[in-house]
């Protein structure tokens, strides 16, 4: 039952999370990384990623507590070119909206006149998964970034 208030509680928390642009807070010690935070009733999500000046790379960590006790973690890396990433919101977002889990990420296809998102999801329940997402220019197929990302409950 937990596990399934867990996922309930992660799609609310995304809904509110990076695809909307939220604020995002600072993390003492850990220069260069953001955070969005999101607290329900005893859950509460951090959304904790970094992106170096130095290049299009990124990495992040979210991780959901019930009662201060560690409950589930997704992890996901990669990249993305500037240009891509409002385009990655909106897939992201449209996944979330539609109270879709696939593996944490978006939708398994999701295209607009430009881009096209692909979500490869090789495991894909909430309590264990992993998989890869692209975002590729349309007419030319250029891979224009990816995160692959895997996480699992705790519990």
């Amino acid at each position: 039952m937990l596990i399934q208030e867990a996922r309930d509680f992660f799609i609310r928390a995304m809904q509110q999370g990076w695809a909307s642009k939220p604020q995002k807070i600072s993390i003492p010690g850990m220069p260069g990384y953001k955070a969005i935070p999101f607290r329900d009733g005893k859950f509460y999500l951090l959304d904790l990623y970094s992106k170096t000046k130095d290049s299009a790379k990124s990495t992040g960590t979210t991780t959901i507590w019930h009662d201060d006790n560690p409950i589930w973690i997704m992890h996901y890396g990669g990249f993305y070119k500037e240009e891509a990433i409002g385009f990655l919101q909106r897939a992201l977002a449209e996944a979330y909206i539609t109270n879709r889990f696939i593996g944490g990420r978006g939708p398994s296809l999701f295209e607009d006149d430009q881009f096209r998102y692909e979500n490869t999801s090789v495991t894909n329940d909430f309590s264990r998964f992993r998989g890869r997402e692209d975002v590729l220019k349309k007419q030319s197929s250029e891979v224009m970034g990816y995160h692959e990302y895997w996480g699992m409950s705790l519990l």
